[in-house]
């Protein structure tokens, strides 16, 4: 029936518009966000270049391996 096709469409929709934000405020806030703050005391950093991302990917492996350590 139409009606179902438009009812899974649109829950489709609905779905993938969450999943883009929730990965958009991972990677904008948590990621860049941290690797921004971590290198801005040294140098003037780009809060959307690849020097952000990286260094805050490596922080929260860094983290997250510590955390693992320290609960052992």
């Amino acid at each position: 029936m139409p009606i179902d096709e438009i009812g899974s469409g649109l829950i489709g929709a609905i779905f993938r518009f969450f999943g883009w934000l929730l990965l958009d405020v991972v990677v904008e806030v948590l990621i860049k966000g941290l690797g921004y703050l971590l290198c801005r005391p040294f140098k003037k950093v780009d809060p959307d270049g690849f020097t952000a991302l990286f260094v805050g990917m490596l922080a929260w492996v860094i983290i997250i391996v510590a955390v693992i350590v320290i609960v052992k």
